[in-house]
């Protein structure tokens, strides 16, 4: 209904997650299936990490984070303001 969907539009992440649970909605659950991929796919990492990259406190991470997402295409929101676009409306 309309009103536990606005419900949910405040809850804490928590709260959010024990809702959903209670709804039947596991879409924030993973299966056995999907935690094996995930290993299998993590596997490389775990055993050749990658080097870490310092960042400042706050800030969205590394420079090296842009030749990581650039070929995907996503831009990081705050490079918006940047380009004197506004932000998306909720």
């Amino acid at each position: 209904t309309t009103e536990n969907e606005e419900a949910a539009d405040v809850l804490e992440a928590y709260e959010r997650l024990l809702l959903d649970t209670m709804r039947g909605d596991h879409t924030l659950f993973n299966t056995a299936e999907g935690i094996e991929s995930l290993w299998e796919r993590s596997a490389a990492l775990l055993e050749a990490p990658p080097p870490v990259r310092p960042y400042a406190p706050g800030s969205w991470g590394p420079n090296a984070i842009h030749q990581l997402i650039a070929p995907h295409a996503w831009r990081l929101p705050f490079e918006r303001a940047w380009r004197g676009r506004p932000p998306p409306k909720p």
